[in-house]
């Protein structure tokens, strides 16, 4: 089977049970044409870079899937009559995949990153906040300790390279 991916921006406008019966319509058109979904991915409503049918925004969805040439044909056909969808892209991502292993990778990453969000907020934002204020704090005790080094001592003034911009000599001919 191929793997294939589509993204479609859906009318931001439209009632949250007919933009259900949408997505619901597009997954059931994958596993009606022998495809295999392999993640649903709702981005939400988002601002489009131009304007399309007077809208501003587009409710954005990526479909993760695997099937074949028709599949993708009577999705997109699917797509060009519903007047929901303002547009859509498909790309192909690999000639031969394998829809349960492909699934085992999204369930595998989705775990980690549950795993990493748990591990985030397990500490109190009180902690993180006083490391912050500490660090701050820190910082300009050492800048008051240290001398200004913004002002530059004689020597070092006398020996600055002039810059030929600068210079309003002209050249020797």
């Amino acid at each position: 089977m191929r793997h294939y991916e589509t993204v479609f921006i859906a009318d931001p406008d439209i009632p949250a049970d007919v933009q259900t019966d949408l997505f619901d319509k597009a997954r059931t058109l994958i596993s009606d044409n022998a495809g295999e979904l392999i993640e649903f991915d709702e981005w939400g409503n988002k601002r489009l870079a131009y304007e399309i049918r007077k809208k501003q925004r587009g409710h954005y969805i990526r479909l993760d899937y695997c099937g074949s040439g028709d599949t993708v044909s009577t999705l997109e056909n699917a797509f060009r009559i519903d007047e929901r969808v303002l547009k859509f892209m498909t790309i192909l991502l690999n000639e031969d995949a394998d829809p349960e292993q492909l699934k085992a990778a999204v369930e595998a990453s989705q775990q980690a990153s549950e795993t990493t969000e748990e591990k985030a907020s397990d500490g109190p934002a009180e902690t993180a906040t006083e490391t912050v204020a500490e660090t701050a704090t820190e910082s300009a005790a050492e800048a008051a300790e240290t001398p200004d080094q913004a002002e530059p001592t004689e020597e070092k003034a006398d020996s600055d390279p002039v810059d030929p911009a600068e210079s309003k000599e002209e050249p020797q001919a």
